[in-house]
């Protein structure tokens, strides 16, 4: 039977050693932790123990002072027997005589030092790391940063972005291959977007190659940044066959972590030599990663703008903008498909305007519609209303689609006499060569709302018997100054209104004779006729 693995705590006042029984182990300044270690410098829950066949891990747990091992910072390490580990300055020692520390020299015990891991939310900017990356020459180190900060950030498109990165990663280390990939909620491994070879050009993401998914699986999950200076000896990714397949002798993966998520990772390796990559070349990839996830997340919000500063110009020539918020609000999933819906549908149709603009010069002609249907418009928007269309002199609009609206009927209803009443000031100030005369029908009931038309053009539009019910009870039997109702709009209104009942009335193209009613207004017509 093999020895258990302990700790060894040479505290002076309570010197002890602990079991290591259980796979999983917490330790920490809380009184919830496994073992409890009370000291200042320790974090409530600082570390992870977990054994994994007959050999434990160590993982830090995002501690305010760091853990070390062998006076390394590391993330997550595999311990070996006598190794020193230090949460924050209390020191420990891990202790298993069945896994032996190699001696110099020693080629014949399997070497579990081969891989360092380092959370990058937590160790990326600390003291020691930024001496190391001094290390590489003070100089270089600022020049890499601003520069990848200056021109990653100031990039836009996030092509241009994906593709400055790998040329940075391979300005500034000796890879053989780098592998830019983002991760997606659709799918549980990220995608390469850039894979590049030395020497060779920019190859597109078709040609992505083969990675270790190992290495990138556990950067993904845990947020760390992983160097492997010799992945082929390493049990760590012993069941990783792509690194043995490949025959990758040397690796590197750094998270893009925007601070709430990883948003993908950069990869490198290295097939020509064992320990092609340091510890502050580590460091480095991670700055890099770093800025080109704050470069990623930016050229991303740009996109999503630019997208959405196109989707409300589109929007604005139709909707109010209390309907357009409403729509992009919602996330714009279901923006125009078609759908069946309870809405009211108002048409409004000048009177007598062909002869009028027979009279007229074309480019007045164009400048009265143009004033007309503005003001019309702003009356439709000021009710929430959709601008459905402008057919000829006449206007079409949709109340209760596409957000909607229980109150559809009462709105269309409001806007039709706020459109009378309008249109009665613009001719009493002449605004117009000639008074305009106007005529409004509208219908309630359910139609299909929604894109219609051709894969060359679609138009947002409704479909369905309550639209023709209230075009006829415009051009049927609307005379200049009436606003026609349909019987369902007017049991939708109640007695909002005053009324007149005109009884059933058979029209063009309906089978069946319907109930019409005239919204009696307080005003007289101006120049009706």
């Amino acid at each position: 039977m093999s020895p258990t693995p302990f700790l060894e705590i040479p505290d002076p006042d309570n010197p002890r050693q602990i079991p290591l029984p259980q796979p999983t182990l917490y330790l920490g300044r809380s009184a919830e932790c496994d073992i409890v270690l009370p000291f200042p410098q320790v974090s409530r829950r600082h570390a992870r123990l977990s054994r994994e066949g007959e050999h434990y891990w160590i993982e830090d747990l995002q501690s305010a002072n760091g853990l070390r091992v062998n006076q390394k910072t590391v993330g997550r390490q595999l311990l070996r027997d006598g190794d020193e580990v230090a949460l924050g300055s209390f020191r420990l020692f891990y202790r298993n005589p069945s896994s032996p520390a190699l001696s110099n020299g020693d080629d014949r015990e399997p070497d579990y030092s081969n891989t360092i891991s380092i959370p990058v939310s937590a160790g990326l900017f600390t003291q020691e790391a930024m001496h190391r990356l001094a290390g590489r020459d003070a100089a270089e180190t600022v020049r890499v940063i601003f520069e990848a900060a200056k021109s990653l950030i100031a990039s836009r498109d996030l092509n241009t972005v994906l593709s400055r990165v790998m040329d940075f990663v391979f300005e500034y280390l000796h890879a053989d291959r780098g592998l830019l990939m983002l991760c997606s909620p659709t799918s549980p491994e990220p995608t390469p977007y850039v894979v590049k070879h030395r020497d060779s050009p920019l190859l597109p993401a078709a040609e992505q190659g083969r990675y270790s998914r190992t290495i990138v699986g556990q950067v993904v999950r845990e947020g760390v940044a992983v160097l492997s200076t010799s992945a082929m000896k390493d049990q760590r990714f012993e069941f990783g066959t792509s690194i043995v397949a490949q025959q990758i002798r040397s690796c590197m993966c750094v998270p893009l972590w925007d601070e709430e998520q990883v948003i993908g990772v950069i990869y490198v390796d290295s097939r020509s030599q064992e320990g092609a990559f340091q510890e502050k070349d580590l460091e480095l990839l991670s700055t890099i990663g770093v800025i080109s996830a704050v470069a990623i997340s930016q050229s991303r919000l740009r996109e999503e703008m630019d997208k959405e500063k196109n989707i409300r110009e589109q929007l604005q020539r139709y909707h109010s903008p209390a309907v357009i918020r409403s729509i992009l609000d919602s996330g714009l999933e279901s923006f125009g498909l078609g759908e069946e819906k309870d809405i009211s549908i108002l048409v409004a149709d000048l009177s007598g305007f062909t002869p009028f603009s027979e009279r007229q010069k074309p480019t007045e002609v164009a400048h009265i519609l143009n004033t007309f249907f503005s003001a019309m418009t702003e009356i439709i928007f000021q009710y929430e209303g959709t601008l459905d269309k402008y057919i000829g002199d006449a206007v079409m609009a949709i109340f209760g689609a596409p957000i909607d609206q229980e109150d559809h009927a009462l709105r269309a209803v409001q806007a039709a006499l706020e459109m009378c009443h309008t249109l009665r000031e613009m001719n009493r100030i002449g605004i117009f060569p000639e008074p305009l005369r106007m005529r409004i029908g509208i219908n309630s009931g359910r139609a299909i709302v929604g894109d219609i038309g051709s894969e060359r053009r679609l138009e947002y539009t409704v479909l369905g018997s309550p639209v023709n019910v209230a075009f006829r009870l415009e051009s049927g039997m609307a005379q200049p100054g009436d606003i026609l109702i349909g019987e369902s709009t007017r049991e939708q209104v109640g007695s909002r209104f005053p009324m007149e009942d005109l009884g059933l009335a058979s029209l063009k193209g309906i089978s069946a004779p319907l109930r019409v009613f005239r919204v009696v207004q307080r005003e007289p017509e101006a120049g009706g006729g």
